[in-house]
Formats: C-alpha cells, structure tokens, sequence
C-alpha cells in the first residue's frame, strides 16, 4: 500500500496535469475533470493512511469516508459521479461542470488540511 508521501505526491502530480491542461487552447475537459476526482482521491487515501486505513476499492473508500471523513462525503461523492460521467458516459463536461469539480477539491483540501 501506498504511503502518506506517496498519495500526497501522486495528488500534486494529478493536479498540476490538470492545472497544464487548462492552458490549452482544446480545453480537455473530461479529463481535468477526472484528474479533479484522482487529486481528491489521494487526498482521502493519504488521510486515511495517517490512520493505516487503506482503501483497496471505491466501495470500501466510500464505507473508509463515511466512517473517518465525514464532513467530505457530499464533495467527494459529486467529484466521483461526474468523472464516472466524463469518463464511461461521454457527459460533456461544460466549464461550469469543470468550476463545481474545482470547488468540491478546494473543499476538501481545506477540509482534510484542518
């Protein structure tokens, strides 16, 4: 299992993808949307394994935030269901879907940071 440095550089790694390909002229959206979700991600597992909590699916993650990260739950389930969307159902993903993923990372950011 990964540990705390791990997730957190993982975490880093995706959103400063995300943050490159916002620069583009074709803004890929799906996947800045995606990469919102997999910053989050590791956010959660690298909390979780402060506490050598470690998810090995997105079920027992969910059970894992549900259980130890409440206050996240909202904003990590909405980051999750619209990468699913972005990515198994072609959802166009407009910029206003991009800004509520930005603002549900933020949220949990400055959640699990306190």
């Amino acid at each position: 299992m990964p540990d705390c440095k791990q997730h957190q550089d993982k975490s880093t790694s995706n959103l400063e993808v995300a943050t490159a390909l916002i620069t583009l002229d074709k803004v890929p959206n799906d996947w800045i949307v995606t990469l919102y979700f997999y910053t989050a991600l590791h956010l959660v597992e690298k909390k979780l394994a402060d506490k050598a909590i470690h998810s090995e699916t997105h079920s027992i993650r969910f059970r894992n935030i549900r259980q130890h990260l409440r206050t996240i739950f909202i904003e990590y389930q909405a980051l999750y269901n619209e990468s699913l969307e972005a990515r198994y159902n072609c959802t166009e993903m407009t910029p206003g879907k991009v800004n509520n993923a930005k603002q549900n990372l933020d949220s949990i950011t400055q959640k699990l940071s306190s």
